[in-house]
């Protein structure tokens, strides 16, 4: 066979547009690859047509971002060639990011002043040098805090090309102590010493490798001929640096989708696939824009969703399926009710429409939202499953309080008394308990009693000492209200302790997700009913607290799938509820006040809804935390035609169809809503009207037109009344 036609053969399963993105020659190219478009197939099969039009396998250097999906696209490659022509697609460079670099290290250690033999170390290793370093220069501040924070700087300031000295702005953005600046220098100076890398040193050292050995550089940009980037949206600064440094002069190939970059957070800078084009003005775009996964008014909800971002390249999402269910929003009436009619509905799904569990997944924003989806699924003995985190109950926020409850309920709770007396931090060392554990060991005492006669025989001194006089009163008053409810004893716990702010040190998303997390806590146990009639309401609220921990576990098998929208990317699945959809909280709080949070936000939901193959809900409730809250204003961003409405409340009327009308209409500075009596029509002349408008109707109240249609020289509408029903209302008469 000949080349034409095995490349005919190659691209043969392809689409026009997969084609001439395969295909290009320019020196520059980025793919804007939309959601479920065939990314990875257009990618590796460009690959696979390199080798086949003569690029020597070692000349293709590919990059993503992690090692699944290094090594599925090197498999799919080698299926793609054909076996005659002997092509060794392993002598490609395939890989992560830290990957190539570490392989590029490693061929030129010498430059870098390392032995053959250097160590790649992971995050427990730095927290070792960082102690160490903290007992050297003798900081008394509370070391966990400490190195919490001086990990967040170390890697930050890597990630952006950073060592010490260059650091000192960066240090002063991130709000934190000028004595830090030492650490990192003593820090760096234990780790060269011990012929180490930390993880965030492999790109730097690459960096460093190709500024001070310009001949390095070169030999690499003559090496590589064609580098090909995956997932571009989600590059940092110092791997376009990377990038930009090895593809001078070379074929440079990146595949991304602008509208799915959720990472900013975590360094990723959507301005390097934004501005492709800018930086290399002969570059060909080239457009994915047919979807295979979901049907079209899934589609059109995330292209209605995306286009009121301004920071975006620009393309629409269509598919050759059909239009399929219209977009369900649910009201609830509160977080409890609408985790119930959820599960409900899935319960049904599984067990009358044979549905397989793991069909199904639940999205949500932030993890604070899984609480009442865990506990209404596990009443109904729905299995499931948490994607990308660990269940509500067995999170560090919630163990923290529930051990301090543990204590107050039985202060021979050994475990429970590790776990709190330190924290939030206190000064005990460890030395100190080590000697609270001897001595209860050697008294048979529980480590609390043993802490109270250590107190009273004047073993314990010093500084900590009033601090830990101060835990024994939280545990004491605390024993003294066991027969409160367990909403104010968690109140007492959060009051007493400021836990809280314990979690401030660990950055401003980290503390918000945790503090979320308590805030649902202390809301669920302000509604928590006991129903163990031999458990007081504490002994009731822990016993709860342990079946639905046990719960958490993930478990093997068919699974409903519960996940943050951030773990969801890249998956898919055929019903999809995108739950807590409201103002707050899907837009997050933060971004409501900046827009270039609230785009990445609109990024998000963007993710969320084409994760949908079939269908795609959208709940949210009217009130959270006891507080009203609103819908979000997202919602008002979707065509009103491939929306359905429903309400859980008592009259099954939904506000958020009329109110998404109104706004809409207040914003066109136009308002289509218009009112018909019992046996109203017009006979002068025909009406303006469209299907969706909302009627105000004498009898039967408000309801939205969800058909038109001609008889017998009459036109009537279908109105969907909500609880009432729906009715045929002639609304003209020729």
């Amino acid at each position: 066979m000949n080349q034409e036609k095995q490349i005919d053969k190659l691209i043969s399963t392809l689409n026009d547009r997969q084609q001439e993105a395969v295909l290009a020659r320019e020196k520059h190219v980025r793919v804007l690859a939309g959601a479920g478009s065939g990314k990875t197939k257009v990618l590796t099969t460009r690959m696979a047509y390199l080798a086949l039009i003569g690029a020597e396998p070692d000349s293709i250097l590919a990059v993503t971002f992690t090692n699944k999906a290094a090594n599925e696209m090197k498999e799919r490659a080698m299926k793609m060639l054909p076996k005659e022509l002997n092509i060794d697609a392993n002598k490609m460079w395939i890989g992560t990011f830290h990957g190539l670099c570490n392989r590029i290290i490693s061929a030129h250690h010498n430059l870098l002043n390392l032995p053959k033999n250097y160590e790649i170390i992971d995050t427990d290793d730095q927290k070792t040098i960082l102690r160490r370093v903290l007992e050297e220069l003798q900081i008394s501040e509370d070391k966990k805090e400490v190195i919490k924070e001086m990990l967040i700087y170390i890697n930050t300031a890597k990630e952006v090309g950073q060592r010490p000295e260059a650091s000192k702005k960066l240090l002063q953005s991130l709000g934190l102590p000028p004595n830090y600046l030492n650490i990192y220098k003593r820090y760096e100076e234990i780790r060269i010493r011990s012929n180490a890398l930390d993880f965030g040193d492999i790109l730097l050292y690459v960096k460093e490798l190709f500024e001070r050995n310009p001949a390095v550089k070169e030999y690499y940009q003559e090496k590589f001929q064609h580098i090909l980037v995956d997932e571009y949206q989600d590059t940092n600064e110092i791997q376009e640096e990377w990038l930009k440094n090895i593809s001078l002069g070379n074929y440079l190939y990146v595949v991304g989708d602008d509208d799915q970059s959720i990472y900013g957070w975590r360094g990723a800078k959507i301005d390097n696939i934004i501005n492709f084009s800018d930086r290399y003005s002969s570059s060909k775009t080239v457009k994915l824009e047919q979807n295979y996964r979901s049907t079209n008014n899934i589609l059109n909800a995330a292209n209605y969703i995306i286009k009121n971002n301004t920071k975006r390249a620009g393309k629409d999402l269509w598919s050759d399926k059909e239009d399929g269910k219209p977009l369900m929003v649910r009201q609830c009436f509160n977080p409890e009710q609408e985790a119930k009619v959820i599960a409900e509905e899935i319960k049904y799904e599984i067990d009358i429409n044979g549905r397989n569990p793991s069909d199904i997944a639940i999205l949500y924003r932030n993890n604070a939202i899984s609480r009442s989806f865990e506990s209404k699924l596990t009443e109904r003995r729905i299995p499931y499953k948490i994607i990308g985190g660990i269940g509500f109950w067995s999170r560090k926020e919630i163990k923290d309080v529930l051990s301090y409850m543990s204590m107050i309920n039985n202060e021979e709770n050994d475990v429970s008394f590790e776990r709190t007396i330190n924290f939030p931090p206190r000064g005990v060392g460890k030395k100190s308990i080590l000697n609270i554990i001897e001595h209860s060991k050697n008294n048979k005492i529980s480590l609390f009693e043993s802490l109270n006669e250590m107190i009273i025989n004047k073993k314990i001194k010093g500084k900590a000492l009033n601090n830990i006089k101060e835990y024994i009163n939280i545990i004491e008053k605390g024993k003294r209200m066991k027969e409160h409810s367990p909403y104010n004893i968690i109140m007492h716990i959060l009051d007493s302790t400021n836990i809280s702010d314990a979690y401030d040190k660990e950055g401003e998303e980290k503390a918000d997700e945790r503090k979320l997390n308590l805030q649902e806590l202390v809301y669920f146990a302000r509604n928590f009913k006991n129903e163990e009639e031999e458990k007081t309401d504490l002994e009731a609220f822990l016993y709860h607290a342990s079946l639905q921990s046990d719960a958490d576990k993930n478990k093997e098998g068919d699974n409903v799938q519960l996940m943050t929208v951030h773990a969801s990317k890249g998956l898919e699945f055929p019903k999809v509820y995108i739950v807590g959809f409201e103002q707050g909280i899907f837009p997050s709080k933060r971004s409501l006040e900046q827009k270039k949070l609230l785009e990445e936000e609109r990024r998000l939901a963007y993710v969320a809804i084409t994760r949908g193959m079939e269908t795609v809900e959208f709940s949210f409730s009217e009130k959270r935390y006891n507080q009203p809250v609103e819908y979000s204003k997202f919602l008002e961003e979707l065509p009103i035609d491939i929306l359905d409405f429903k309400s859980e409340n008592d009259y099954g009327i939904c506000k958020i169809g009329r109110e998404i009308l109104r706004n809409k209409a207040d914003k066109e500075d136009s308002d289509r809503t218009i009112s018909a009596s019992t046996n109203s029509y017009f006979e002068d002349e025909k009406p303006k009207y469209e299907v969706g408008d909302i009627m105000n109707h004498k009898k039967y109240g408000k309801g939205k037109i969800i058909k038109i249609y001609e008889i017998d020289k009459k036109l009537v509408a279908k109105v969907d009344f909500g609880f009432i029903g729906k009715k045929d209302l002639i609304i003209a008469k020729y």
